[in-house]
């Protein structure tokens, strides 16, 4: 029997740190395409929520006109009645102007 034989396996520690250093590299690698697979997905779902948040805008945006526009058209109408009843309020006070005093 050889040396070797009866002293049984031997380390060789230029193989094993190879294959440490190898195996590392592989974790650092699956590490590395996991982190960006997780950014992307989470980019992608950011991507979504802002095109919901958008279109949620724009209906606010839509809605907010149209009651600008509504409070627009009462004001109108009230700008409208109140000068129709300046008027009204003016000829009474003429009329009552005009009206002779009675004496008793």
């Amino acid at each position: 029997m050889s040396r070797e034989d009866l002293e049984g396996i031997r380390i060789n520690g230029k193989v094993i740190s190879a294959a440490v250093g190898l195996m590392t590299l592989f974790l650092a690698l699956v590490g590395g395409v996991s982190f960006v697979i997780k950014q992307d997905y989470r980019l992608g779902s950011l991507e979504a929520d802002l095109s919901q948040v958008k279109v949620e805008i724009k209906e606010a945006d839509q809605r907010a006109t149209q009651t600008y526009e509504k409070i627009l058209e009462k004001v109108d109408k009230l700008t409208a009645e109140v000068n129709k009843l300046t008027l009204s309020l003016g000829k009474i006070e003429y009329k009552q102007d005009l009206t002779p005093l009675t004496k008793n």
